[in-house]
């Protein structure tokens, strides 16, 4: 039977030994401050405080989420180096501090000579009415701005409209608190765009030039480009890009798919020929080329000169020839274009 004790115990320093703390759905009834308690839901500890319950943590014996669930954040700082066994630290945010991690482009950009920015949402690259085009609730490449965003203004064709801004509610944008001041912007700026424009998400773009040193907001110029490594690409002969896209041009003559490139074959003709034929008047020759209207030659192959018979255009992929008289074997070479 179970038995209350009314009075303190005093186990002068020994150790209690294979003990289960109280567990119960809920807080006991008329708590005394210091009083303990296991949640059975939660799992979480529970130690009453003089006026309410508070959380201690939780038993993670037979948790397995309980676990994966607790922020590194919530742990006490390490008190010794942490060894990693070759694994990677990854997304952290760029340096501000002296002691912060470093990310690999943002040394990358420091041995370049490079001035990171926070990060953008988007980037408009082309012209837009600075009065109307950015405010909140308007799409710049494909994404919808809200109050607050920070977006990068590379294709003003005024050229001192460009630089980094802050979306309002309504009217032209702000420049942002690390755009705004004489200086904060020079050759060398860069501003990574957040995932999820549609020609711009995750790229880079780093300011080229200014017109006047030190920068001032609103009367220097600055011209900015996208970055890879230590220049920007562009399209060769051949070739467009719209974005990260690439693609080839589809000029007079070829046919671009989703995966293919090939020759457009109603303007492009093609050739196929022959001299492997049977001693026969009628020799029909499958050339496979989808097309019945076609040009077909006949040539002696001993010494090409050109030999006139009946031509009938079977089909989109046979061409019949006729003699008089049958070829021997093999002596005729067999020419069809279209």
């Amino acid at each position: 039977m179970s038995r209350k004790f009314l009075v303190n115990l005093d186990l002068n320093r020994n150790q209690i030994l294979n003990a289960v703390a109280h567990i119960n759905a809920g807080p006991p009834a008329t708590p005394t401050e210091g009083q303990m308690y296991q949640d059975s839901g939660t799992h979480k500890f529970q130690v009453f405080n003089g006026t309410g319950w508070v959380e201690l943590g939780t038993v993670p014996a037979h948790d397995a989420a309980a676990h994966s669930a607790i922020k590194i954040s919530d742990l006490a700082a390490p008190d010794k180096n942490v060894a990693w066994a070759g694994w990677k630290i990854t997304g952290l945010g760029d340096p501000t501090g002296d002691q912060d991690a470093a990310t690999k482009i943002y040394v990358d950009g420091v041995a370049q000579g490079l001035d990171f920015k926070s990060s953008v949402a988007v980037c408009a690259s082309t012209n837009g009415v600075l009065a109307t085009a950015y405010a909140n609730g308007q799409v710049v490449d494909g994404v919808t701005l809200v109050t607050g965003m920070r977006i990068l203004l590379a294709g003003q064709t005024t050229a001192s409209e460009r630089g980094i801004f802050t979306v309002k509610a309504s009217g032209a944008p702000d420049r942002a608190a690390d755009g705004d001041a004489s200086g904060d912007i020079s050759p060398g700026a860069i501003v990574f765009v957040e995932p999820g424009g549609t020609s711009w998400g995750s790229t880079q773009w780093v300011c080229s030039a200014t017109n006047a040193t030190p920068w001032l907001p609103g009367a220097s110029t600055s011209t900015w480009t996208q970055f890879s490594g230590a220049s920007a690409t562009a399209a060769g002969a051949g070739l467009t890009a719209s974005g990260q896209v690439w693609a080839v041009g589809a000029g007079t003559g070829i046919s671009v798919g989703a995966d293919s490139v090939g020759v457009d074959t109603t303007v492009v003709a093609r050739k196929y020929t022959t001299a492997t034929h049977a001693s026969a008047t009628s020799v029909a020759v499958t050339h496979g080329l989808g097309n019945q209207w076609v040009n077909a030659q006949a040539f002696l192959v001993s010494d090409n000169t050109l030999v006139e018979c009946d031509v009938t255009l079977t089909d989109a992929n046979t061409v019949t020839f006729g003699f008089a008289v049958a070829p021997a074997l093999n002596t005729i070479r067999f020419v069809i274009t279209g």
